[in-house]
């Protein structure tokens, strides 16, 4: 070989001793960052995937010196380039390496006991070496891809932690890019990368105001535990659209046509004034409105309960239905409830609209002009739809979780 092949390779050998050593000294150290702060893990494992990406790139160059070398048509002359890129391999991956650089210390030991110069290998040994080679650049070419990848994801979630108002979409960005890998190749680092992502999308404070794709706006009361509940009674706007699927004929409704029309040729109700509250309906109904809703679009509604109401009560202006039974105070009506078995549900009437006091209990099928509804929402439901529309917008595939993988990731290290 030629001196500045030589020198070239002295170089090289010098830059990967101090490579993977690096890599393998900040791997060894990603094994404890789950227990250090969220900075650190994503430090110290960037580090470690950008060494690693390096030797990778390394790697790379000598495996294609071998394929050159492997063209040489003088056997010792051969031979002898192949022990020069054997030492280099030696010299700079430890016998403890892992991954890349000890496979491909092996392959290149077993090129050299199959091309012994003497005798001449046949041709058929010469392509099969020149085949294995190959097929490691391609491996190579792939691992350092997988490296890039994985460092594109750890700045999504670096930015995530230094952004205002857009983490959730950096961290949708890196998990969409990590369980890209996991679905290609999955790996304890990958998944292990994948749970810290969701763990951080989990610590991320729930939004204050969410908006159905109904156009209603829920709204965060802080309660133990917390809950959405809709900032305005239900309007008609989007009960007409939940009367024009309910199957329900119009003889069998409670208001006059001057509140709403049905049209038979569309099928489809009109409102008079479709931003105002729906009232004098029952408990049943308002219930199957929720449920509806709930299957029409990304959130669970229900009726809210009476400690839900009660945070609103300085504007309230309409008597609601609400989800919590009514268990009235009086002996005999629990009797006759009870031997009855008469459902009823409380009604929260704070302007007393309806009631001498500030609730009342009412059977399911009762209707009052000034009786309306809420909905509530539980947070769990409000963050999964904050998500699965976020994936919609970003044009990603519905919820990447490792649930929906079916990659384990609770027992990691």
């Amino acid at each position: 070989m030629t001196a500045t092949r030589q020198r070239l390779a002295h170089a090289f050998c010098s830059c990967l001793l101090v490579l993977v050593m690096s890599m393998l000294r900040l791997t060894a150290q990603t094994v404890t960052v789950p227990q250090t702060a969220a900075g650190e893990f994503i430090s110290a494992l960037s580090a470690a995937i950008e060494a690693e990406r390096q030797t990778l790139h390394a790697l790379r160059q000598v495996a294609g010196e071998v394929l050159q070398d492997l063209e040489i048509n003088e056997p010792k002359e051969r031979y002898l380039a192949l022990t020069e890129d054997a030492l280099t391999l030696h010299a700079s991956a430890p016998a403890d390496a892992p991954g890349m650089p000890a496979t491909t210390r092996t392959i290149l030991e077993g090129t050299l006991k199959a091309l012994n110069p003497e005798p001449e290998p046949p041709v058929f040994t010469v392509l099969d070496e020149q085949q294995k080679w190959t097929q490691l650049t391609k491996e190579l070419d792939t691992e350092a891809r997988r490296a890039s990848q994985e460092l594109d994801a750890l700045r999504l979630i670096r930015k995530a932690q230094t952004s205002e108002g857009k983490s959730l979409e950096s961290l949708v960005q890196a998990e969409h890019v990590i369980e890209l890998l996991r679905k290609e190749r999955d790996t304890p680092r990958a998944a292990r990368t994948a749970q810290f992502v969701r763990e951080q999308m989990n610590a991320l404070p729930p939004p204050a105001l969410f908006t159905h794709s109904l156009g209603i706006d829920l709204v965060l009361l802080t309660l133990e535990p917390p809950v959405y509940v809709s900032k305005q009674p239900i309007t008609w706007k989007p009960f007409s659209l939940f009367l024009a699927n309910s199957g329900l004929p119009p003889a069998a409704l409670p208001w006059p046509a001057s509140v709403v029309k049905f049209d038979p040729a569309s099928r489809k109700y009109t409102a008079a004034a479709v931003d105002a509250p729906v009232t004098q309906l029952s408990y049943d109904l308002a219930v199957a409105f929720c449920k509806w809703a709930s299957a029409k679009a990304e959130i669970a509604l229900e009726l809210p309960q009476v400690t839900h109401l009660r945070r609103g009560r300085q504007t309230e202006t309409l008597a609601l239905w609400t989800s919590t039974a009514w268990a009235p105070a009086d002996a005999f009506a629990q009797e006759m409830q009870s031997r009855f078995a008469v459902r009823m549900f409380t009604v929260w009437d704070p302007l007393r609209r309806i009631s001498a006091g500030e609730t009342v209990g009412e059977v399911p099928f009762a209707t009052h002009p000034e009786l309306g509804f809420r909905v509530a929402a539980s947070i769990e439901t409000v963050k999964k739809a904050r998500l699965q529309r976020l994936y919609s917008e970003m044009n990603l595939p519905p919820e990447n979780s490792s649930a929906s993988t079916g990659k384990a990731t609770e027992n990691l290290p």
